[in-house]
C-alpha cells in the first residue's frame, strides 16, 4: 500500500510539473534563402554607400559578395556660405580636390550557433577581402569677376591659392559633373 501511495504521489507530481511548462510556440519553418542588402554607411570622415549578397551554400556557411562606394573628407575642412544673398550655396574654401573609393569584396561565413527561439540570436563568423580603388576628382568654383561699377560675372575654375585669396569672391560650389574627365585614379 505504501508503494502505491508513493508511486501515486510521484506521478502526480510529475504530471502537473509537465502540465506547468505550458505550450511551446509553434514557429513557421525557416525558409533558407539567399540574401540581399543595401545599406547607407556614415561615419565621422564621410559617408557611402554598401551592397551586400550572400549566396546560401548550406543551411550554415554563406558565400559573400559585397562593393561599397565611399567619400571621404578632411578633419580640417570647414564649410561656409557664400556672402552673396541671391546665392546661399555652401563650399569648402582651399578644397581642391574630392576623394573617393570603390571597393569590392568576396568572402565567406559560417554560422556558429543558430537562433532557434523567436527573439534569440545567432553568432556567425566571416571574413572578406577584396581590391579597394582610390578616386581623385577636382573641385570646380564659381566665383564672382568684376567687369565694372555693380557689374560683375560668374566664371567656373579650379581653385588657386595664388589666384584666389579673398573667400568673399566665391559664389559656391560649381557642378558636380564639372572636372568629371579630370578624374584619376
Amino acid at each position: 500500500m505504501k508503494r502505491i501511495s508513493v508511486i501515486g504521489f510521484v506521478l502526480l507530481i510529475s504530471g502537473t510539473a509537465v502540465r506547468a511548462q505550458g505550450e511551446l510556440e509553434e514557429q513557421s519553418p525557416i525558409f533558407f534563402r539567399n540574401e540581399k542588402s543595401l545599406s547607407l554607411v556614415m561615419g565621422t570622415r564621410g559617408l557611402g554607400i554598401n551592397g551586400r549578397y550572400a549566396d546560401r551554400i548550406t543551411a550554415r556557411r554563406k558565400t559573400i559578395y559585397d562593393a561599397d562606394i565611399l567619400g571621404f573628407k578632411d578633419r580640417k575642412e570647414y564649410k561656409q556660405r557664400s556672402n552673396i544673398v541671391l546665392n546661399n550655396r555652401s563650399f569648402v574654401y582651399g578644397k581642391t580636390n574630392s576623394f573617393f573609393v570603390i571597393q569590392g569584396g568576396y568572402g565567406k561565413q559560417y554560422e556558429m550557433f543558430r537562433k532557434w527561439d523567436k527573439g534569440g540570436i545567432s553568432i556567425r563568423r566571416f571574413w572578406s577581402a577584396g581590391p579597394a580603388l582610390g578616386i581623385l576628382k577636382p573641385i570646380y568654383y564659381e566665383i564672382y569677376n568684376n567687369i565694372g561699377i555693380n557689374e560683375f560675372e560668374i566664371l567656373t575654375v579650379k581653385f588657386d591659392r595664388n589666384q584666389h585669396t579673398d573667400p568673399r569672391q566665391f559664389a559656391g560650389k560649381a557642378s558636380f559633373f564639372k572636372g568629371l574627365k579630370e578624374t584619376s585614379v
